[in-house]
């Protein structure tokens, strides 16, 4: 179908996490008027952006979210959440002729089957953990493989399709590798998503390194790209990188280790490579790719690859964008070349950190309009000007305007710095916001910005 003219100007955001509102900040500064669809009617960050509405299709079907679309002479439409990219959202904008940016349904598959991912990265010759696949059709298979190779190093549990960011175990002990393999194809835990499930090598980090671990993203219209900034997230929910694994607790702007020969090994040996593979196979791919790595002494593995924006990298990204964001992600969404394109970014470094609430990553403790917590000291954080205070799982209350927890990452606070100790100032400053904040049973990390970050 012929591509509707809207306004260029006018976006249809969908998903109501920290990410979201992180776009939704950078393309209101850029001069995009914003309608942020956010599944949550009492939604309340809309209120601390600019050029900003709350979008009130009759629900999130790609049916009616069309229809507001026209009605509302929308120029484009954004996806933040991987669940509408799976769902097919962007082939359906597209046979509506409504430009959309992010992949079709099946080049979505890079996040969709962890499976498939594999394959392809092993076809395109690219470095990643050595692995084994296994499904509900044999537990007894996948056991008897932990309990043979556990020592050697296999010791990583995937399961194979979307678990919001929890689907994945480093066992370590065997029998913590056992109960994740038990959890996925015996217990159901994460239903279909978890009935197969990859056994992973676990990647050690390049010696002198701490972690190794950061983070790529990259923005493509099938020819050329742009890539974004390096970054590191922490998926664990308490210092030292203990607890859990949850989406994300707080990120930082470029690791020192993340070196300029880095990057080139990064382009040249992971990116190209997949990109060639992809053509190859007739799959052309539009939108974000978020590269998930480690450094190891071969250089930049992939430990994942995602096809939208990471969360919480994208809050870092876009709070150290400078300009150019909106017209890249505008010409990819048209089917224009980016070729010309080149995104600004700010100097200096960047940590951002997340506010959790009690019981996360598990079932949080209250959630909701009617039984989330009441957050205080909002009145003296949203006003400052030297951070941005993000809304990641808050809404109003059903009644009255107090603010509630609605999430497990329940709000987020973003600081940039310059000179010599731009990361240490930035994660002191952040330190200091957060602890404004607060409901019963919130709790944040205190060493984003500080653990994993050091050069080679």
């Amino acid at each position: 179908m012929a591509r509707r003219r809207g306004d260029p100007k006018r976006v249809l955001l969908i998903g109501g996490g920290g990410r979201e509102f992180m776009l939704a900040w950078k393309l209101s500064q850029e001069g995009y008027t914003i309608h942020w669809y956010t599944g949550n009617p009492l939604h309340c960050g809309y209120l601390d952006i600019p050029h900003c509405l709350l979008a009130d299709p009759e629900s999130d079907s790609v049916e009616d979210l069309i229809a507001y679309a026209k009605r509302n002479s929308i120029g484009w439409v954004l996806i933040g959440p991987e669940k509408y990219l799976a769902a097919g959202y962007v082939d359906g904008f597209k046979y509506a002729g409504i430009a959309v940016f992010g992949p079709t349904k099946a080049a979505a598959i890079l996040e969709t089957s962890k499976y498939e991912c594999k394959r392809l990265l092993d076809l395109a010759g690219i470095l990643t953990a050595d692995w084994a696949f296994f499904d509900v059709t044999n537990p007894s298979r996948a056991l008897d493989f932990i309990r043979d190779n556990f020592r050697k190093g296999f010791r990583v549990i995937k399961a194979v399709g979307l678990c919001d960011g929890k689907g994945v175990t480093v066992g370590k002990t065997l029998k913590e590798a056992e109960e994740a393999i038990r959890d996925c194809l015996k217990r159901d835990k994460f239903g279909a998503a978890g009935r197969q499930i990859l056994i992973e090598k676990k990647l050690k980090p390049r010696r002198g390194l701490v972690r190794g671990e950061f983070s790529m993203t990259v923005v493509t219209d099938g020819v050329d790209y742009q890539i974004l900034l390096a970054a590191m997230d922490h998926k664990q929910v308490f210092d030292g990188d203990k607890g859990l694994n949850g989406g994300g607790s707080g990120a930082i702007s470029h690791p020192d280790f993340v070196t300029a020969k880095v990057k080139r090994q990064f382009e040249n040996d992971v990116l190209k490579p997949l990109l060639a593979t992809l053509n190859n196979l007739k799959i052309k791919f539009k939108g974000v790719l978020y590269f998930g790595l480690m450094l190891t002494d071969r250089g930049p593995e992939v430990l994942e690859i995602n096809v939208r924006f990471g969360d919480p990298e994208c809050q870092v990204i876009m709070g150290m964008c400078q300009q150019g964001m909106g017209e890249l992600l505008y010409r990819v969404a048209t089917g224009q070349s980016i070729k010309d394109i080149k995104v600004k970014f700010h100097q200096g470094r960047a940590v951002y950190l997340i506010q959790m609430a009690e019981g996360y990553p598990g079932t949080v403790r209250r959630k909701g309009f009617q039984d989330g917590d009441i957050i205080s000291g909002l009145e003296q954080v949203r006003p400052l000007k030297d951070i941005i205070f993000v809304h990641a799982g808050t809404t109003f209350s059903e009644k009255g305007r107090a603010i509630r927890t609605n999430g497990g990452r329940v709000t987020g606070i973003f600081c940039r710095r310059t000179g010599r100790r731009a990361r240490e100032l930035a994660r002191q400053r952040t330190l200091a916001v957060v602890r404004m904040v607060n409901w019963p049973g919130q709790f944040h990390r205190t060493d984003i910005g500080e653990i994993g970050c050091e050069a080679a």
